[in-house]
């Protein structure tokens, strides 16, 4: 693959990603009203990881629970609530 085919797939992949947080953040904004934005949180949460772990099963990327910054992780994860 050259450089133009590169350019063309990171352009894509943008795209791509913007239109699902956009879309995300459609689907929050018109089901907040009616459920709790915590349970939005966990849903969401839950989708995102069975993503990630479908994407390393299928490229046979090891998915490694490890972290060296503990400390960080925990308020990464107390900030997200």
């Amino acid at each position: 693959m050259n450089l133009s085919d590169n350019n063309i797939k990171g352009i894509f992949l943008i795209i791509l990603g913007m239109f699902v947080f956009a879309i995300q953040d459609s689907l929050i904004k018109l089901i907040s009203d009616s459920i709790n934005i915590y349970v939005i949180y966990i849903s969401r949460s839950l989708i995102g990881i069975t993503v990630i772990l479908f994407y390393c099963k299928i490229n046979n990327i090891k998915v490694v629970f490890k972290t060296y910054y503990p400390i960080t992780t925990i308020l990464r994860v107390a900030g997200f609530f």
